[in-house]
């Protein structure tokens, strides 16, 4: 479902498992992107610490647990590794994670129109969602590679029939998505 990696401005990594976010880092470290930015989701803000994260020279490493003032529910953050810079924003929360998640992505990008290309890190079995939301969501000149995490374990049988259940309520809910922006066109 993945796709060759090939160079791009940002190499994002969607929140979840933990190999997702070792797979985007090796990327990011052998060149693919001179930028990375990990959706950090409430489940991993623990074990964030526990990465080898790529802080530039100089930089205080970040505490997502600080946040604790937020609700459980609030807490997720897109954070952002360059050679000289990082930064972390929470995102918007609300539910179905991965449409909130390209949703802020798009948000993300439209407010850097520098970024003209991504590789997009994600469990492979996930990618089909995953493009399915980036092709509504993402401004169309945008280019995406989809990298699925090598060498992933077989996908347990839960996980497999809860995908194939989202995809058509996912395609459902961005059909709106595609109806309501052609109407606010006119």
């Amino acid at each position: 479902m993945g796709q060759a990696a090939r160079r791009s401005d940002v190499v994002f990594v969607l929140a979840g498992e933990p190999q997702r976010k070792i797979h985007g880092l090796e990327l990011y470290r052998a060149g693919y992107a001179p930028r990375i930015l990990l959706s950090v989701g409430r489940f991993e803000i623990r074990r964030f610490a526990e990465l080898d994260l790529p802080y530039p020279p100089g930089s205080a490493p970040i505490d997502l647990l600080a946040a604790r003032p937020i609700s459980p529910r609030g807490r997720h953050f897109f954070v952002t590794f360059s050679a000289d810079e990082v930064s972390f924003e929470k995102i918007a929360p609300g539910w179905l994670g991965t449409l909130r998640e390209i949703r802020a992505l798009a948000k993300w990008c439209k407010q850097r129109p520098e970024i003209t290309s991504l590789i997009m890190v994600s469990s492979g079995y996930h990618l089909r969602r995953v493009r399915l939301c980036c092709r509504a969501l993402l401004p169309k000149a945008i280019r995406v590679t989809y990298a699925a995490v090598p060498g992933e374990a077989e996908v347990p049988a839960r996980e497999f029939a809860l995908e194939l259940l989202k995809l058509p309520f996912y395609g459902a809910v961005l059909a709106g998505v595609r109806l309501a922006r052609a109407f606010a066109r006119g």
